[in-house]
């Protein structure tokens, strides 16, 4: 067999293995797997290590069971984000008209995460449009709040080895970082004060799936004097949201 034919049998594996992954109703053993997949277990043990280290697998350290990885998650197109923003928008809309501040929300692409939908308050003139931008996630509430929700494996695969300096308070430490997140798990909910641009303050939570892993972050931001007033009311009303969207997002997948 030729060295090239190898490449495209084990490709033909991992592309295999992941849409077993995709249609488990429940997160599955290794052996689940293999079987389902008819596959050979050993094999199925290499692949689902390669697709763990690259974020599209991952694996509960307690059960030992996969799921499908967020960087799979993010590899479901443009339908899927039109879904989300279809289902999320009635309750990101009434976030904004409760607290006058710009939302945004993002969802992964792969290994990136991207703003995909917008709402302005009608207050504000022309606020900047983020659609479309990718997150740059150890500067932003939106991108703390994503990481914070990713086992370590999977942040590591999406956090780079540097972290780029935007402005004076970013956060450039991978430790100083590591321990930021372990506040964001215990309060829910991200804060970021300037860090990708001055004077612009905001608070996230992540949308997370029946498997915990996150799927889309709802990010308030705006002027720092109406975010730092109110910091934690934001926080609990963000958090809300996010636990909204997901409940819409359970029940659209229980009618699919």
């Amino acid at each position: 067999m030729a060295e090239g034919e190898g490449g495209l049998r084990s490709l033909d594996k991992a592309l295999l293995l992941l849409e077993v992954l995709a249609m488990a109703d429940e997160p599955a053993t290794a052996q689940e797997l293999a079987r389902r997949g008819q596959m050979n277990r050993t094999t199925v043990w290499r692949i689902l290590g390669t697709l763990e280290r690259h974020g599209l697998a991952h694996r509960d350290p307690d059960s030992q069971r996969y799921t499908l990885g967020v960087a799979a998650l993010g590899l479901g197109g443009h339908g899927r984000e039109q879904s989300l923003v279809r289902l999320a928008h009635p309750p990101l809309a009434q976030l904004v008209e409760r607290t006058g501040l710009v939302l945004s929300l993002a969802a992964p692409r792969g290994l990136e995460l991207v703003y995909v939908h917008q709402v302005d308050p009608p207050s504000l003139a022309m606020p900047p449009n983020w659609v479309g931008r990718p997150v740059p996630l150890h500067a932003t509430a939106t991108g703390k709040a994503f990481l914070a929700a990713l086992p370590p494996p999977e942040l590591d695969a999406v956090l780079g080895a540097q972290l780029q300096r935007f402005t004076d308070t970013t956060v450039t430490a991978r430790r100083q970082l590591l321990a930021e997140l372990e506040n964001v798990r215990a309060a829910g909910y991200a804060t970021a004060r300037g860090e990708l641009e001055e004077g612009v303050h905001a608070v996230a939570a992540a949308v997370l799936d029946r498997n915990g892993i996150p799927v889309a972050v709802v990010n308030l931001w705006g002027a720092p004097s109406t975010v730092d007033q109110g910091t934690v009311e934001l926080g609990r009303r963000t958090t809300q949201a996010a636990l909204e969207i997901r409940r819409l997002l359970n029940d659209g997948a229980r009618h699919e």
